[in-house]
């Protein structure tokens, strides 16, 4: 391992600098490179990708729950699962939500309803060992 880095941005100008070639990263990193017309390629590792689930939820007790039930109606539009999908390449629950490039609905492999379970991604789940892996990773980030 060459280097590791802490922000998208150190890891964008990275790539773009030569410096590396291939990264873990999300995949509106592979938005915004491709906006800087690099040569970027979405990978599929054989062992599958890893890939997580957002939601929305309302807090017990919050003082003004009309107005979570507004944000959720907004976010889940059309309108805003379009704008998720274009700059951050990010999926959207909204069905009629579509991204305006051909390229990426190809990398992320959006027309294909098997790409996002498994064997082929790995959805983010709770992890018995977690904190081991968690402080073994501290260890290599420290040597």
């Amino acid at each position: 391992m060459r280097t590791w880095w802490s922000s998208e941005t150190d890891m964008q100008n990275l790539f773009a600098s030569g410096d590396i070639w291939i990264a873990y990263a999300w995949p509106a990193d592979w938005v915004a490179m491709k906006a800087k017309k690099l040569k970027v390629a979405y990978m599929y590792p054989k062992e599958g990708a890893l890939s997580w689930v957002g939601m929305l939820m309302l807090g017990k007790g919050t003082p003004r729950p009309q107005h979570a039930h507004a944000f959720a109606n907004a976010w889940s539009s059309a309108k805003s699962g379009s704008w998720l999908e274009n700059n951050y390449g990010y999926g959207h629950s909204n069905t009629h939500a579509h991204p305006a490039s051909q390229d990426l609905v190809r990398a992320l492999k959006l027309k294909d309803p098997g790409a996002l379970s498994e064997p082929h991604t790995h959805i983010d789940r709770r992890v018995p060992r977690r904190a081991l892996y968690a402080r073994l990773w501290e260890e290599v980030k420290a040597s």
